[in-house]
Formats: structure tokens, sequence, C-alpha cells
């Protein structure tokens, strides 16, 4: 598969969502964070990584005339962004969410990551107009945490901090939080979660330069993360799907034989409840 993934006949271009699995929905976990990671010729060339909320920030009025459009009578929000019918989540989930559909924040609500990755990919392609992908690739920072055990810290003056696998969720949560100017004065023109976008290229970098020995535990760690599900892939190409499917990263809800009942937590247009700034504060004290 990996010669597949890592563009060996030329470029794949992968939509990566960051999933926060302490906030669950039904795909895993809230995609707080995206980003785009670049391969050429079995070679990583680069990644991109910014917060979810900068894509709304960016197509805000364009997504407030789709939320206009909706309302007019006879308008199904589905429709308005012409997403394709099979798609369409079912009623009365999807009455409920309403312009919802508009937002790559919200395309997380199947038990089936093929849903979620082909709702993500058209959104991102047409609603935020960010250029093509050839795929998705989500993952948990349980995944971070574990290739951090094994290539050691990464240490970032710039932020006064060094990450570890022990320290890495709570340390991150800190400065994107609590430790950042940007979040505070809310400057959306500024990256609110530029610590991240630092990490990435200093992190893909730290696994360039491990010895073979390394690599090998690396490479055992990401299969293992992938068949815990902590790791899902999708790709539009569908000899590639398949075998992804065939690897049990697919994220798929199986054919079997008979009914299943599936019962998923999720919140809906937000409303949940979170705990303050104070709270915050004291809970890291």
């Amino acid at each position: 598969l990996a010669p597949f993934i890592l563009g060996a006949n030329g470029d794949n271009r992968y939509l990566v969502l960051f999933m926060n699995n302490a906030e669950m929905t039904p795909g895993g976990g809230f995609p707080g964070n995206y980003g785009v990671v670049s391969f050429k010729d079995n070679n990583y060339q680069d990644i991109y990584i910014n917060d979810i909320y900068y894509l709304q920030w960016l197509k805000t009025e364009k997504l407030a005339q789709l939320a206009e459009n909706r309302n007019q009578k006879g308008i199904d929000p589905r429709a308005a962004v012409n997403l394709p019918t099979e798609l369409y989540l079912p009623d009365p989930v999807g009455q409920m969410i309403g312009q919802q559909y508009y937002t790559i924040l919200y395309t997380n609500w199947s038990l089936d990551f093929r849903e979620n990755a082909k709702r993500a990919l058209y959104v991102y392609n047409n609603v935020y107009e960010q250029g093509e992908a050839e795929g998705v690739i989500a993952l948990t920072p349980n995944v971070v945490e574990d290739i951090l055990g094994i290539v050691g810290p990464i240490k970032m003056d710039e932020y006064g901090v060094e990450f570890t696998k022990e320290n890495f969720r709570q340390m991150m949560e800190y400065k994107v939080e609590f430790d950042n100017p940007f979040k505070l004065e809310g400057r959306r023109e500024v990256n609110p979660k530029q610590i991240l976008a630092d990490l990435g290229p200093k992190f893909m970098q730290k696994i360039s330069e491990a010895d073979l020995n390394k690599k090998i535990k690396i490479a055992e760690a990401i299969l293992d993360n992938a068949q815990q599900k902590q790791i899902l892939l999708y790709h539009t190409n569908p000899e590639v799907e398949s075998l992804i499917s065939e690897m049990n990263a697919s994220g798929e809800v199986k054919d079997i034989p008979g009914d299943f009942l599936g019962i998923a937590q999720l919140n809906i247009n937000g409303q949940k409840k979170r705990p303050s700034h104070r709270e915050k504060s004291e809970i890291f004290k």
C-alpha cells in the first residue's frame, strides 16, 4: 500500500484531519485542526497545518450566503451546496444539523469513515475551494504520542517547551488555549495553532532522521494504530481504497449478516457544556 500512499507514480496530496478523541463524534473525534501533506515519488514533500476554524473564517461571506439560500422555501440545506445525495445523512439527523452541511467541522457524523472522508473532501474542494486532494488521513493524538516515544522529545525553544510522549496533549492544549496571544486576541488572520503548524515539519524531520531500527518501530507503531483505528485512511482511487480496506484501515462499516445496533455520542451545532477558562485553569493547577 505504501507506494500508492506516498505517490510512487507522481504527486499525492492529502487532507489531514487531526481528530481530538477526547471530544467524541461518531467518526472517532472532533477535527479541531486540519492539514495538507504532500508526497512525491515515495518521498515526503511538505506539510501545512492550521486551525480548522481558519477555513470558516476564509469563507464567512460565502457560508452566510448559503445560509440565506437555505432559508428560502423548499431549499434543502444539503442541496444548497450540491452535496451528492449518497453523502446525505439520514433524517432526522440530516434535518437537525441544517447548515452544518456547509462546514468541514461537522462532516464527521457517520459511523462509516468512508462517508465522512468523502463529505470532508467535497466541502474542502468545493465549498472552501482549497484545491484537489487525492485522499484523507485522519489521526488522533495517540499516533503522535507513540511516535514521540520512539524518536524522542522535540524541543521548541521559540515557545519555551519540549514535547514528549508524556506531556504532548496537556502541553499543547496549554500553549494553544492559555499561553497564546493570538488566541486571546481573536485574530483569525494569524494561525492560533501556529505552534502545531511549526511542530509538524520538526516532527516529520525527526522521523526522516531516525535510524533504521527506529524507522522499523515507527512503521510497527503506525500499523498498530491503524488496527486500533487511531489512524484512518481514504483514497479516491478505488484500487488504493480496496487495499486500505483489506488492511482494515478504512474505518468502513463492514457488510455483515443480519442487523446491528450502533450507538454514538455527538454534539449538534456546539450544544454542549464546555469548562470555562477559569475552570480549565483550575484543572491545570
